[in-house]
């Protein structure tokens, strides 16, 4: 559903001829929540996203400016992945021949065997949305955008929406029948988008122990 038909629906669900003080302002506004709120509680397959990455023995790199979580670094060309560990640690193996990244900021920091590659970086993006012609953005903002999400989950936002504006409007069993139903179509949306975030990896040194 595009941004018009997903409004219309919302305002279905909160009978809009009778409503008191929502506005359709205020309905577009707490719709761009809703998208937020899901891709900060789970990582969307849509979302997932490829770039390269310059390597020149600088270990400092730019991330992309819609970047969120990574998934992998890799070498394509000698087929090596790269390691993610904290940034303690990358600073702890500088120099002892293992590929390793960390995230800093908006800023990747690369320990490399090879002084001059082009890395591929897949990550999530902070895009939530996109375009009539299907270039992902952040947020709905013309009529004809769209979520960036399976469309078949998209009644996951009307009825987000819906449970929020009834609690405004203090109509509390509607506010639970609706809260039921985006709850049931969350559980669906996070089976069909695991996760697959590189976690950190972090080397841990055990104490020194006196068997004597």
């Amino acid at each position: 559903m595009d941004k018009t038909t997903l409004e219309t629906e919302i305002g279905y669900r909160i009978r809009t001829s009778s409503r008191n003080f929502i506005t359709a302002a205020e309905i577009t506004a707490e719709l761009n929540r809703s998208l937020d709120r899901l891709s900060s509680k789970i990582d969307l397959v849509p979302t997932i996203t490829e770039t390269t990455l310059s390597y020149t023995g600088t270990s400092t790199v730019a991330l992309p400016s819609d970047f969120r979580d990574p998934i992998e670094l890799y070498d394509r060309s000698n087929n090596q992945k790269y390691k993610r560990v904290s940034l303690a640690e990358l600073r702890e193996i500088e120099d002892d021949g293992i590929n390793a990244y960390a995230i800093d900021g908006s800023n990747v920091e690369i320990e490399s065997t090879t002084s001059a590659v082009t890395l591929t970086l897949t990550y999530y993006s902070t895009n939530d949305a996109k375009s009539t012609g299907g270039t992902p953005q952040k947020a709905l903002s013309v009529a004809t955008d769209e979520p960036l999400l399976q469309p078949r989950f998209h009644d996951y936002f009307v009825e987000d929406v819906a449970a929020l504006l009834h609690r405004k409007e203090r109509k509390f069993d509607d506010y639970k029948i609706s809260q039921g139903e985006a709850r049931s179509i969350f559980n669906e949306i996070v089976k069909e988008n695991p996760s697959r975030i590189e976690r950190v990896e972090v080397s841990i040194n055990p104490f020194p122990y006196d068997y004597s």
